[in-house]
């Protein structure tokens, strides 16, 4: 049943969306709005000029003369196609250029380029289809009489279809085969990179166009810390428990504990561990439980306290040469969260670990964001200013805190300057991809700190190598 709309409705319609359509892309940010509610207003538009035209005609309207041009008309034989190719010319040329954004001129000759395509894959597909299928008229006149229950199809439509499902088959199947072999390529590429000189070491103005890791598998990297699960039956087992290198041979014992920030620490120091230069071998073992943060050991009952009493006793047990933990929380556009309150006494519990001789590692936690950052690099642009996040807040609380646990015997690591160079934090750095998310880093990043990690530490402990890297 056909809407019945009188002529100046229908002309109102159509008017008000051709500028909808028009103005969207120069009103609304569209890089940081679709998808989401603002999809509503091209859509609306588009659906006002739809309705308008597809009424039935009347004599107070014969369509709006603007899109009864035949500039236009002609135009619109091309637009999908056009819709089609204009992507795929941009990927290349942003692939070929390792560049994300072409400018005017550049945009200009890029969808010249797309416009050829779209009128080439028209003339040689779309209307001799559209052809081939126009022949089948006749026989669907000619079935007028036939059973109702055989398929109203003719022979050329059918044929076409089968084609059409088949391609559409194998292009999902094909997609799916590259996206498995780029995820891949990504992880070996991630796996592999040479960090001496990229991420916190590389330079400023690295190109970070296609940093590492690749998009596919960025949020699955949290692993560069030790490999080995550890064994059900040790005595000091954990859900999230991994170790590498031999404890009974080892010159050195590392135990990371604490939460995934953490965990992603662990990446950190076996860069180090996995560099040793002067003839010592280290035994890293990591223990962790998701948003586990500081408390008191003692206490049982849930995984997070389990985690720092077992931790604890390790520590008595075993006299590590040294643990590691986070030591504060970052926090999203305000001061970290520290732990010196009652039941997450960190700095009384830092001076009964150095009491056994177990040195103390403090991380400061990195900042943390209220939106994701490899999402806005993605989107956006690696290097783009809207992407740029200010870092962690510093205020006396967090001094008096830093100098309570040094006086304690512990050994404070404060990277934020590394991570967030000026107070500037980016979604990508010399090459790396820094967060995964609102908060974690990469693996391949926090591998990167590595030597800002011993510039820091190799003053404060004698057996930390200065030195992480030999060339």
């Amino acid at each position: 049943m056909y809407l019945k709309l009188p002529g100046w409705l229908r002309h109102t319609m159509t008017w008000l969306g051709i500028a909808g359509a028009v103005s969207c892309g120069f009103v609304l940010p569209v890089q940081s709005s679709f998808p989401g509610w603002a999809t509503l207003w091209p859509t609306i538009s588009a659906a006002l000029v739809l309705i308008a035209a597809d009424a039935p005609r009347t004599d107070g309207y014969r369509g709006n003369f603007l899109l009864r041009h035949p500039w236009l008309q002609t135009a619109g034989e091309y637009s999908y196609a056009l819709y089609l190719t204009h992507w795929p010319v941009l990927i290349i040329w942003s692939i070929t250029t390792a560049s994300s954004h072409p400018g005017f001129l550049r945009g200009t000759m890029l969808l010249g380029i797309a416009t050829v395509a779209a009128v080439v894959i028209t003339w040689i597909s779309e209307k001799p289809t559209a052809k081939l299928l126009a022949r089948d008229r006749k026989l669907m006149r000619e079935r007028k009489n036939w059973p109702l229950w055989l398929p109203q199809f003719g022979f050329r439509a059918i044929a076409v279809l089968t084609v059409c499902v088949l391609l559409a088959a194998a292009s999902v199947v094909g997609s799916r085969s590259i996206y498995e072999h780029e995820k891949i390529l990504e992880a070996e590429q991630s796996k592999n990179v040479d960090v001496r000189h990229m991420g916190a070491e590389g330079p400023a103005n690295a190109s970070n166009f296609r940093p590492i890791p690749g998009e596919l598998i960025a949020t699955e990297q949290m692993g560069a810390g030790p490999q080995n699960k550890c064994s059900q039956d040790d005595p000091y087992w954990s859900a999230i428990c991994f170790e590498e290198g031999d404890a009974a041979t080892a010159d050195r014992d590392i135990l990371i504990v604490g939460s995934s920030h953490a965990v992603v620490y662990s990446g950190t120091v076996m860069e180090t561990a996995r560099n040793l230069t002067n003839g010592e071998s280290w035994h890293v073992r990591l223990q962790g439980a998701p948003g586990c943060l500081f408390v008191d050991p003692g206490n049982t009952g849930n995984a997070c306290a389990d985690l720092w009493t077992i931790a604890d006793r390790y520590i008595r047990e075993q006299k590590p040469d040294a643990v590691v933990v986070v030591a504060t929380q970052g926090q999203q556009e305000a001061p970290d969260r520290l732990h010196n309150k009652p039941g997450e006494d960190m700095v009384s519990w830092v001076k009964s670990v150095t009491a056994q001789g177990t040195q103390v590692i403090a991380m400061r936690d990195v900042p943390r964001f209220n939106d994701d950052m490899l999402e806005c690099g993605a989107q956006k642009g690696w290097n783009n200013p809207e992407c740029i996040r200010l870092g962690s807040q510093e205020l006396p609380e967090l001094t008096k805190y830093q100098h309570d646990i040094e006086a304690a015997g512990g050994s404070w690591v404060d990277l934020t300057e590394v991570v967030c160079p000026e107070d500037m934090c980016r979604p990508a750095q010399g090459g790396l991809v820094t967060y995964f998310d609102h908060s974690h880093l990469t693996d391949a990043y926090a591998r990167s700190l590595a030597q800002k990690t011993a510039d820091q530490l190799a003053p404060l402990i004698g057996w930390w190598p200065p030195k992480v890297w030999s060339a």
